[in-house]
């Protein structure tokens, strides 16, 4: 499998418009954007998350944040649970460490 390094550069302050990826609708929030993080994922990732951005007339970065606030939403919301499912979907196991 190949692996394309994603760059995520959060060192700006902006809104992030959550409405449009499920976390409500027309919410604005101010986000303080101190850190950088950085991480591989597949080609076909990237390139769904472009297509992504694309449509939603948005930065990658913005794309990436919103999925990873919503996931962070998702897991606090439900813990392991939401882990399980998102794993079974995948055809994976969740770690029990």
């Amino acid at each position: 499998m190949h692996c394309i390094v994603l760059h995520l550069n959060l060192s700006l302050s902006n809104f992030i418009e959550m409405g449009r990826l499920g976390a409500g609708k027309g919410l604005f929030l101010p986000m303080k954007k101190n850190t950088q993080f950085t991480f591989r994922v597949a080609a076909d990732l990237k390139k769904e998350l472009q297509s992504i951005a694309e449509n939603e007339g948005r930065s990658m970065a913005q794309i990436c944040e919103a999925f990873l606030m919503a996931g962070s939403e998702g897991y606090k919301k439900d813990r392991a649970k939401f882990l399980q499912r998102f794993l079974a979907r995948r055809g994976q196991k969740a770690r029990t460490d």
